[in-house]
């Protein structure tokens, strides 16, 4: 009796370590990965539930067949599976991207209150993972919290500085809110993070339109400089609040009208040297539309900065002002310019990229080390 005993704990032993097989099943979650990239998203969930066959709760099955059922609009589906992923794993702290796909399912199904709900969970597990702070901040920016979203971003590139995804919305929601420097600046980040891309064309047009924005002809051939009257202070206003951009921008506002005011002032006096005949003058010439163009308005700002740094304070000086004003005194504006431009078909600007090759990789050498000596200032906020 004992010898048939032992025999069946033994064929059951055997049983359950053939059924738990973890590298077969890891086999096939790769392969579900590669189907899922080539947008195969039916055979790749075969493949993860096979995986799961071998290998029952495999944590990287989940996490993609999650992922995979989110690409298929397969939202309640994929949000159930991060659920359960998440009271399977011990709050998934090896996955933190199922907070991520579970958050991004609930924003899909019209719940943005719950998709909040789920950030702030995965936050309180995982409290530097930049993508979960960039991703609420997503959130918050559809429910119209601009404020909160943009402390979410802060965070976010505090804890990654690399994420392109992050300078861009940065970038995108300052402009929108009429911060012309630090959004310029922040889009100016992105273009160094990922200078060649459809968005990085978008956001070239974003700053163009943006240095052009408060200046205008009129018709009788002058020249008219908008200014915002919020930037204006009073006599009793001192307070520099966080952020607080007001002075510099009201500088700035007349800074960026005065190339067509110069353009204009140019053609006149071109015109009064002639005295007879006509001429042509295209004063829209006078936008910064080339990488050197932009590179002297790079120039003034940095020093329109560094006259306000004292006194100011706040996230968008330390982390972007303070960045420009080390990059013109390391004189890296030239090559900053000329990514911005990087987008473009401008055969001038390849060329110039074929001759200053080490000046590109030295610029990026200086931005590494610059920006590991913020991280390790800032490593105990």
């Amino acid at each position: 009796m004992r010898a048939l005993l032992l025999l069946f704990l033994l064929g059951l032993s055997c049983g359950l370590c053939s059924a738990q097989n973890p590298d077969a099943a890891s086999i096939k979650v790769d392969e579900g990965i590669k189907l899922h990239d080539q947008q195969d998203y039916k055979k790749a969930l075969k493949k993860y539930d096979e995986a799961l066959k071998l290998d029952n709760d495999n944590l990287t099955a989940m996490v993609e067949k999650a992922l995979t059922l989110n690409a298929m609009n397969e939202f309640e589906k994929s949000a159930a599976l991060c659920q359960e992923v998440i009271e399977k794993h011990n709050g998934a702290k090896e996955a933190p991207s199922v907070y991520v796909t579970y958050g991004n399912c609930m924003d899909q199904l019209k719940r943005p209150e719950a998709s909040l709900r789920v950030y702030d969970k995965g936050i309180s597990v995982l409290p530097t993972s930049y993508m979960l702070h960039f991703n609420k901040g997503i959130t918050l920016v559809g429910m119209d919290s601009v404020d909160s979203a943009m402390r979410c971003f802060e965070r976010s590139a505090r804890y990654n500085p690399y994420h392109p995804g992050t300078q861009n919305a940065m970038g995108r929601m300052l402009i929108g809110k009429k911060k012309s420097i630090p959004g310029t600046l922040a889009l100016c980040r992105f273009f160094v993070l990922e200078p060649e891309s459809p968005r990085a064309k978008e956001n070239l047009s974003i700053i163009m339109r943006d240095l052009q924005s408060n200046s205008s002809r009129t018709k009788e051939g002058g020249v008219n400089i908008q200014v915002d009257a919020s930037m204006l202070r009073d006599s009793t206003d001192t307070v520099h609040v966080e952020n607080d951009f007001r002075d510099e921008e009201l500088v700035w506002s007349t800074m960026k009208g005065m190339d067509l005011f110069g353009a204009l002032t140019q053609a006149l006096k071109a015109m009064d040297d002639k005295k007879e005949g006509t001429t042509t003058i295209n004063l829209d010439a006078a936008a910064p539309t080339s990488p050197m163009g932009l590179k002297g308005k790079l120039d003034e700002l940095a020093s329109l900065l560094k006259d306000g740094r004292a006194k100011n304070h706040g996230f968008q000086w330390d982390y972007y002002a303070a960045w420009l004003i080390a990059l013109k005194e390391a004189e890296h504006t030239e090559a900053l310019a000329y990514l911005a431009f990087a987008n473009t078909d401008d055969k001038e600007v390849r060329k110039w990229f074929k001759e200053n090759e080490k000046k590109v990789g030295a610029f990026y050498g200086w931005d590494k080390e610059y920006t590991n000596q913020y991280l390790k200032a800032k490593g105990g906020e």
